[in-house]
């Protein structure tokens, strides 16, 4: 039957790409209020990082790295920080695509219990180790475990389960056909988003990014180091706009492939559970078989 089938991907990517539309201001100006002080914090710790490492005139190397450790210190916070303004907003993806209500607060609240984000960060630790074993590994679970936190969600698995659970929904296919397999969905879904935030962010800070370079390197090659901070301090302020419109943009870009992602787990879902449970009910609605009949009497009692 037509509505027992699973999405195509042309199907699944404009599914998405309604939902977004339609969810868009309520679900993304919220986060979005969020992040921005966040990226304002590491636009401008970048920039000071890189002003001291071009203006520093200390011979010594660990000048330049206490530098950089103490910047990178700073960024754990801010990224956990990220990290649940992301999550978030896929778990109100996950409630608008159910007709629920949704709120940041609620969202943000939910991700924060030790048992949402210790799951994630083991996915995203055995992720990282996936990358290190020559990348393929990593994009591979990436992929397989990419419906986690609508399944810690939804279905209240965490730690391995969710993660076996994820894969269990995405190697599903019951049509056999290769353009509705899951798998290659939740890829594409990573694609999308991939392709997208980077010529968003190349679209926003290539035109101020090679104005800024040019100064730069005009100022240093000068050997003047006092305008070079002049320089880079202009700059700061100038490219600071930029940067935030770059990172609000990969929120949007987030946001549309969550709803591919919600979307796919939820017609997962309904098809596996469908399936399971109508090859149930055709066991228990079987007709018993009649009983064998009884040997004929062959005459040679």
């Amino acid at each position: 039957m037509e509505e027992l089938r699973t999405l195509r991907l042309t199907e699944l990517l404009d599914h998405a790409w309604k939902s977004l539309r339609r969810h868009f201001v309520a679900i993304f100006l919220p986060f979005a209020l969020l992040l921005t002080p966040v990226l304002i914090v590491i636009h401008i710790g970048s920039s000071m990082m890189s002003q001291q490492m071009l203006t520093n005139q200390s011979e010594d190397p660990f000048v330049a790295l206490s530098y950089m450790g103490l910047f990178f210190l700073a960024l754990i916070p801010l990224m956990l920080a990220t990290l649940v303004v992301y999550r978030g907003m896929m778990i109100c993806s996950l409630w608008a695509e159910r007709g629920e209500s949704y709120s940041w607060t609620r969202a943000a609240l939910l991700y924060l219990r030790p048992r949402f984000w210790a799951t994630d960060l083991l996915a995203l630790m055995l992720m990282t180790v996936g990358f290190f074993a020559c990348v393929l590994p990593g994009l591979f679970l990436m992929a397989a475990w990419s419906l986690r936190l609508p399944i810690m969600v939804q279905e209240e698995r965490f730690g391995w389960s969710a993660l076996t659970r994820s894969w269990e929904l995405l190697s599903f296919n019951p049509s056999k056909e290769l353009a509705r397999h899951p798998l290659l969905k939740a890829v594409v879904a990573f694609l999308v988003a991939m392709v997208l935030s980077y010529s968003v962010t190349l679209l926003i800070q290539l035109p101020v990014g090679l104005w800024t370079q040019y100064v730069t390197f005009r100022d240093a090659s000068s050997g003047n180091m006092e305008q070079l901070q002049d320089t880079l301090q202009t700059m700061l302020w100038i490219t600071l706009p930029f940067g935030i419109l770059a990172g609000l943009g990969q929120l949007a870009v987030n946001l549309y492939s969550d709803f591919i992602l919600v979307g796919l787990f939820l017609d997962q879902r309904r098809r596996r559970e469908g399936d399971d449970i109508g090859g149930r009910l055709d066991q228990l609605m079987e007709p018993s078989l009649p009983p064998a009949p009884a040997p004929e009497e062959d005459g040679w009692g």
